[in-house]
């Protein structure tokens, strides 16, 4: 499992972005990187809610993901 192998490289830090701040947000992109900042994982989904103007400004999706496939790819 992927899980285990990320683990074992010591500390992994969670990073999101967001369609905004609201309660309905939903995630955009989920990462995974290292104490050294490497990226070690990547994948982006595609939100069923609008993206705010202001996070819009600040993200850029080219070509999302629905979660099921991300579920497959963590497991």
């Amino acid at each position: 499992m992927l899980a285990h192998t990320w683990l074992a490289l010591g500390p992994v830090f969670l990073d999101t972005e967001t369609t905004g701040l609201d309660a309905g947000a939903q995630a955009l992109e989920i990462g995974l990187v290292n104490a050294r900042g490497e990226r070690i994982f990547e994948t982006r989904l595609k939100p069923t809610v609008g993206i705010d103007p202001a996070a819009a400004a600040v993200q850029i999706v080219t070509e999302p993901y629905r979660f099921p496939v991300l579920s497959v790819r963590l497991a």
